[in-house]
């Protein structure tokens, strides 16, 4: 869909160059031969050829950004701006159909909407902030609402200011002189409104672009500036001395200045353009030096270094948990939205391999998806593996000390555990053995009695704490008859629901990973809920244990796995993955893959 639409919008690139080459040339012979005193385009051959220049560049500007990004608004926002610069050339036509005066006269004020999106949306025509959309929805609205009023309710019969058109408008549906002079404050406002805001986001924009943005972003947004400025004042004059009379001084040099602005924006938007575009040719050809072993450093440094954006990243996702990495192995989160940093994912078979983080105007992200080669993935993949592997060493080293750190904590609670229960119990019961022979040889056989009979009871009490702890290391189930006894034995004593059991004996190691996730599970889901009962499948498929945990009582698969940290250490040990996800009812599912073969 994507591509066909592309293509279609490449066909209608090649059509509308010379419709506007065209087009512009009519225009400005209508204004020179039937405008003399109208237009701004009749008053000279250097008015004429300014016209001419502004709006043939911004048409150029339009069918280069629709023919380079044909997804992206702007191209048909320049080419719909570029139509409408011309509009003046019809509303000032003496002898020409008042239909098409009146359409125009509609028309007139789509430039400068176009113009107001082309500069907070640079380069692609989307604006990235809210501020910037809203401002864009407001003078888009009020234009054409403005547009539409004029042509409903301005009778030039009756605006004893005419200059420019003075014939019967036929479009018209009740005519106001009040209601359009309505509008034309409402104009006034809007204009106003919309040149403070320009100034203050445009600003804002720039501050916060990076060097390579800013000088990207600044050739379109200056110029702009200046094209939104002029109409304003070109609006204030005109409504502080009703009619627009081409021949005015201070009405010339706003059209003057509309025409270099527009020139100058339409020149920065090409600039952009090209810039997006020399951005992925830099890729694509560092790409293939480093995917010969030619390149200097990685992949994302050098593109960097073309670009000039030191701030452009490389991210790659992880299998495990959703999580996304730099080409350092370092975790980093995507941005949720696009406010100065666009995400162009790289795919391959419809999967997403990398994503690029970037400012719009640095790459051309569109293009970057349609051209990027073989060599250019390959060498995405080399800095992929790259980064894979420094992330496993990290969390290898991680690991190795989280599980020593472990084994010190076990020890420690073990010793604890033996030294306040066990080996209490076993003094207190020395003590009462001593006391029973003495009172054996003094009080005679009933006190005796009783001495061992508690001696005996403390004995038991002892050995039961003693079976407990050592159940606790290491069940005896899991070592003499397997998993499935195990958990069964654990399902006993605890909330737990059996499904499906391998009956065969595994590997101890993979036993014990599958016994402990399940141990903990239970732990953690007690402590949480004490009417939770988590679930457990396990199966033997492809050589790998699958161990399938349910655990309805977890309100979050990032706290699980923050959580069952030690379990994952056990897991990747034996080279095996734990991945946690959201059930749709609620709880989380935690599955277990250890290769036994």
């Amino acid at each position: 869909m994507r591509a066909g639409y592309a293509s279609v919008g490449r066909y209608a690139t090649i059509v509308a160059a010379p419709i506007a080459i065209a087009y512009g040339l009519l225009a400005v012979g209508v204004a020179s031969r039937h405008g003399t005193s109208t237009t701004y385009a009749g008053l000279s051959p250097g008015a004429a050829a300014a016209e001419l220049t502004a709006g043939w560049a911004l048409a150029g500007a339009g069918i280069a950004a629709w023919w380079r990004r044909p997804g992206a608004p702007a191209g048909p926002l320049a080419l719909l701006g570029a139509f409408a610069w011309f509009s003046p050339d019809w509303i000032g036509w003496q002898t020409g159909p008042g239909g098409v005066r009146a359409i125009a006269l509609a028309a007139q004020g789509l430039t400068f909407a176009a113009v107001v999106q082309l500069a907070l949306g640079a380069p692609t025509g989307w604006p990235a902030s809210k501020p910037a959309r809203r401002l864009i929805i407001a003078t888009w609205s009020g234009t054409i609402a403005i547009g539409i009023g004029r042509v409903l309710f301005y009778n030039p019969f009756t605006d004893p200011a005419c200059v420019t058109w003075c014939t019967a408008n036929p479009l018209l549906a009740a005519g106001s002189q009040t209601a359009a002079r309505a509008l034309d404050w409402a104009e006034l406002g809007l204009c106003a409104l919309v040149a403070f805001a320009v100034a203050g986001l445009g600003a804002r924009l720039v501050a916060k672009a990076s060097v390579a943005a800013r000088r990207t972003l600044s050739p379109i947004l200056l110029p702009a500036a200046l094209f939104v400025g002029a109409w304003t004042v070109r609006v204030i004059v005109v409504d502080a001395t009703p009619g627009e009379d081409p021949a005015r001084p201070i009405l010339t040099a706003c059209f003057v200045a509309r025409a270099v602005g527009l020139a100058l924006m339409s020149l920065g938007l090409a600039w952009s353009i090209a810039r997006a575009a020399h951005g992925a040719i830099m890729l694509r050809r560092l790409a293939r030096e480093a995917a010969a072993g030619a390149g200097d450093g990685s992949l994302e440094a050098a593109l960097g270094r073309a670009t000039g954006d030191v701030s452009l990243r490389l991210a790659f996702p992880l299998r495990e948990g959703g999580r996304w990495i730099d080409a350092e192995g370092s975790e980093i989160a995507l941005p949720q939205r696009a406010a100065e940093v666009s995400v162009t994912p790289i795919l391959r078979d419809g999967q997403t391999v990398a994503a690029l983080l970037h400012h719009p105007a640095i790459l051309d992200g569109e293009a970057l998806r349609r051209e990027i080669g073989t060599a250019a993935e390959l060498a995405i993949d080399n800095e992929r593996l790259r980064a894979e592997a420094l992330v496993q060493l990290r969390e290898l080293k991680a690991s190795r000390l989280r599980l020593v750190e472990a084994g010190d904590a076990e020890r420690r609670a073990l010793e604890r555990d033996l030294h306040d229960g066990a080996q209490q119990r076993l003094v207190s019961l020395s003590i009462a053995l001593r006391m029973a022979q003495s009172a054996l040889g003094k009080q005679g056989a009933t006190a005796a009695e009783a001495s061992l009979r508690e001696a005996g009871e403390g004995l038991q009490r002892a050995i039961d704490e003693l079976r407990e702890l050592a159940h606790g290391i290491h069940p005896i189930e899991l070592s003499d008859e397997g998993l499935a006894a195990a958990l069964e034995t654990l399902a006993e004593g605890a909330p737990l629901t059996i499904g499906a059991l391998p009956l065969e004996r595994l590997p101890p190691s993979v036993e014990v990973a599958a016994y402990v996730l399940v141990d903990e599970t239970v732990r953690r889901a007690l402590t949480r809920d004490k009417g939770a009962t988590p679930r457990v499948d396990a199966r033997v498929a492809d050589g790998a244990l699958v161990v399938e945990v349910e655990d309805p009582s977890e309100p979050s698969p990032r706290r699980a796995l923050a959580d069952l940290v030690s379990v994952a250490d056990r897991v990747r040990a034996l080279e095996g993955r734990l991945t946690v996800e959201a059930r749709t009812g609620g709880g989380v599912l935690m599955r277990a893959e250890l290769p036994c073969a």
